[in-house]
């Protein structure tokens, strides 16, 4: 007779969907994912599979845009818009913050896009004004965060030194 060390039994069961576990003591359900090479887990607080199911559902779309705006700012390509939307997600992620506090994070963002229309297309307004003064593309391309020597500038920004003006002159003519 073979007597190993005994079996531990663990807290968390798996179930049939991918990132949902069950806590056995409390019996409610849980997701588990990964994001920015960091294990996170979000509570559904519900004990019905079929309830657990949809919220996770909700989940798996927020963590992938999450995973979206993470993509954008760790290749240093995001916009005032990625940015902001990125802190809103991750607040509300963010478990060691108190839910008064995200409350309040969230509503002085909200005021902020109230007073402040058309923030999310800063770094677009930047880089064509810079360009528009003679700033030469790579330095831009460089304050951008963008590691191409500024060919990506290029294609979106350049054209041939014109202003506005003149490139809607050239469009309708005369």
């Amino acid at each position: 007779m073979k007597t190993g060390a005994p079996q531990k039994k663990t807290t968390w069961e798996r179930t049939s969907v991918q990132n949902l576990l069950r806590n056995r003591q409390s019996g409610h359900y849980y997701g588990r994912f990964t994001i920015a090479r960091k294990q996170k887990w979000y509570a559904l607080d519900t004990d019905l599979l079929s309830v657990a199911k949809l919220r996770l559902a909700d989940k798996v779309e927020e963590v992938q845009k999450l995973r979206g705006t993470v993509t954008n700012l760790e290749a240093r390509t995001a916009t005032m818009g990625d940015l902001i939307e990125a802190f809103k997600l991750r607040t509300r992620a963010n478990t060691d913050i108190k839910p008064a506090s995200v409350i309040a994070r969230l509503g002085a963002v909200k005021r902020l896009l109230k007073t402040w229309p058309g923030i999310e297309g800063f770094r677009h307004i930047f880089a064509t004004t810079c360009i528009e003064s003679g700033v030469d593309i790579p330095t831009v391309a460089g304050w951008l965060g963008h590691n191409d020597g500024g060919l990506l500038a290029m294609r979106t920004y350049g054209q041939g030194g014109r202003t506005n003006q003149e490139r809607d002159r050239a469009k309708t003519g005369p």
